[in-house]
């Protein structure tokens, strides 16, 4: 992987890092990680990605990581999606034409959904890591609660101890209460999964068996509400909500890699 980079955007509010490809790029791929974590945790993602001939870029949503912003809040879906557009016209506008893929992750991929929901013709194929698009109405409830408690959501995010230590020694990751406006954003995962039968665009949905923290029912019912024919499902036994930091990592990404690698030449 060539030497990585890292700059910022909309008026320098949002942060963002680049990795470029071993070889001539031949597409870009854009991530959107998830709740109370940031662009660097990818660094791993983008190592597998890039030897497959694409850049990879990653932004810290409002809010998140280096980005400007009350910590772990995007304000809104909507907030998130308008930021993200701006990401992908300054990808765009690296990118020589070059086809464009999305990668989602938990809270990301809600956002990646929303997105695709706006802009789809913006993209070559969209891929979904544990999408938030299954919530627990206890949790949205806690916007009106009095008091907001600390979920304890690290503790869930791989069944690797290191990566859970990690997570929690990372001073760019966000370890309190949800905030209020994330958890009203929350709530809005109801107007997303209705645009769902919009999608056509080709799409990978990944998610572990064993995730703690989104239902696996998100996987199902996203599969079974969009109208992408070229649609590819994933439940990985047993991993758990982060499958991209999982002990079998290897075997997830290749399969991400693969997957684009795939529809690169199909975008050809």
């Amino acid at each position: 992987m060539g030497q990585s980079g890292e700059g910022r955007f909309a008026d320098g509010r949002l942060y963002y890092r680049c990795w470029p490809s071993d070889e001539p790029a031949r597409g870009e791929v854009v991530i959107a990680h998830g709740f109370a974590e940031h662009s660097g945790r990818y660094g791993h993602v983008a190592k597998v990605l890039t030897g497959s001939g694409v850049n990879v870029w990653a932004l810290d949503h409002g809010g998140h990581g280096r980005s400007e912003g009350e910590r772990a809040n995007i304000e809104s879906v909507g907030k998130a999606v308008a930021d993200l557009d701006l990401f992908v016209d300054l990808v765009a506008e690296s990118s020589s034409s070059r086809p464009i893929f999305l990668v989602g992750h938990s809270m990301g991929g809600l956002i990646a959904a929303a997105y695709a929901e706006e802009h789809q013709d913006r993209l070559v194929g969209l891929a979904l890591s544990a999408p938030l698009l299954h919530v627990d109405p206890a949790i949205a409830a806690l916007a009106d609660a009095e008091e907001i408690p600390d979920l304890g959501l690290a503790d869930a995010v791989s069944s690797d101890p290191a990566v859970v230590q990690a997570y929690k020694d990372g001073p760019l990751n966000y370890l309190g209460p949800p905030p209020r406006d994330f958890l009203r954003s929350v709530g809005q995962v109801e107007e997303v999964r209705k645009r769902l039968p919009e999608l056509t665009l080709p799409m990978l949905i990944m998610q572990g068996s064993a995730d703690l923290l989104v239902s696996p029912q998100a996987l199902k019912d996203t599969v079974g509400a969009v109208s992408s024919e070229d649609l590819t499902a994933v439940l990985w036994p047993g991993l758990w909500h982060e499958i991209f930091n999982e002990p079998n990592q290897e075997e997830v990404l290749a399969a991400l890699s693969a997957w684009i690698v795939k529809h690169l030449l199909l975008a050809a």
